[in-house]
């Protein structure tokens, strides 16, 4: 019985530490929300690269002079759910009166070209970007397509098997040139093949099926002794075989 009686004690003195904690941590929190000193007195931004500081601020701005510890970061995530282009977002709360937002962007990867010629940023994951602000840091490929602009809606994900494809063949030939994609201005379909468009000459390239190593490193020598100019194809389709030829 003795034993019992030490176990139950043990087990009072526990709920009532467990209790006092409780207690004594809502009575700070109480404390903390009535204290003008917690007001929040700067909003800062991080993280982001296109979009700009002043206008992430704008979203929350009305939180400014509330107390820090009253607010929800949850109701603050929900005031940037509308914008495309973030794709991720963390709130911090600064002892005494700073709060942080944290923003991870979705960032562009390639231009789509509509049907009507109207140009559709999108990143990684297919995902159609606004276009009512172009970004001086996004100098992107485009990717000619016959996507009618009405099909092009902001947030959603692209699904057209010539972009999939497009978005394969680059990712091949990026595992062994990772900056291939940085010196092209367009890519489009003909001949049953997708076609890379040169920045600065507007010479062609076409590498066809098969091991992209090989292709990538007869383009890059080929590159390195010679110079083309606009009107010519690097054809790379045929195993064994280059072929450099003037368009008609």
């Amino acid at each position: 019985m003795r034993k019992k009686r030490g176990s139950s004690r043990f087990y009072l003195l526990y709920i009532f530490i467990i209790l006092l904690l409780a207690m004594t941590f809502w009575g700070v929190r109480t404390l903390f929300k009535k204290l003008s000193y917690f007001d929040i007195n700067e909003i800062a931004v991080s993280g982001n690269i296109n979009l700009e500081s002043e206008f992430l601020v704008n979203f929350v701005k009305e939180y400014l002079g509330t107390n820090l510890y009253s607010i929800s970061k949850t109701d603050i995530e929900k005031k940037y759910e509308n914008i495309v282009r973030i794709k991720r977002i963390k709130v911090r709360k600064v002892f005494p009166n700073k709060l942080k937002i944290i923003v991870r962007e979705r960032l562009g990867s390639f231009y789509l070209k509509s049907k009507e010629g109207e140009l559709f940023p999108i990143d990684s994951e297919k995902i159609i970007l606004d276009n009512e602000n172009f970004y001086e840091k996004e100098n992107l490929p485009i990717i000619d397509t016959n996507i009618k602009s009405e099909s092009l809606v902001f947030g959603e994900t692209v699904k057209n098997s010539f972009v999939d494809s497009v978005f394969s063949l680059c990712a091949r030939l990026k595992l062994v040139n990772p900056d291939f994609l940085d010196k092209i201005s367009e890519i489009y379909w003909e001949d049953d093949d997708i076609f890379f468009v040169e920045m600065e000459k507007g010479y062609k390239i076409v590498f066809g099926n098969g091991n992209m190593e090989d292709k990538m490193n007869q383009f890059t020598l080929l590159e390195e002794n010679r110079t083309f100019e606009k009107g010519t194809v690097v054809d790379l389709r045929f195993d064994n075989e280059l072929i450099v030829r003037t368009e008609d």
